[in-house]
């Protein structure tokens, strides 16, 4: 039960990272198109257009995952619900939303460990360097 904890706030950690990155909008005729933070993560990192469509793809890839994960949130919590209204205390109902939260934050999981083995194979070792601590400062904020 412990490590599902861990998971569940490591996910809605990932949710809120993803979430705060769907804001911004279009950026005229530049060559970085898309969200302004990205522009900067491109401008930042001197990414060339083939390195932007890897880092493209793995964060629409991952924010494609993290809307499946706030869907099966959603769902575990009207369980949850159900069960504290309810005559009688349903505690295989509780069993099974939290069942369906471990496989989805394990295919989370999966999916981010895929996305950043590729990332990492795609930039050299000064844009990782980069990478992480711009990382480093969007995990540090609230």
């Amino acid at each position: 039960m412990f490590g599902f904890l861990i998971g569940t706030i490591c996910l809605i950690a990932l949710i809120k990272v993803v979430r705060r990155s769907q804001g911004g909008g279009a950026c005229g005729g530049h060559r970085h198109r898309g969200r302004g933070w990205q522009r900067w993560l491109f401008q930042d990192l001197r990414t060339s257009p083939e390195q932007e469509r890897v880092l493209q793809g793995a964060m629409d890839d991952l924010r494609r995952a993290s809307e499946g994960a706030r869907r099966e949130w959603s769902l575990a919590r009207s369980s949850v619900a159900q069960a504290l209204v309810s005559e009688s205390f349903d505690e295989t109902a509780v069993h099974k939303a939290y069942a369906r939260l471990e496989i989805e934050t394990q295919q989370l999981r999966d999916r981010l460990a895929e996305q950043l083995r590729q990332v990492h194979e795609v930039l050299t070792p000064e844009q990782r360097r980069r990478l992480a601590t711009a990382m480093g400062q969007v995990g540090g904020r609230s």
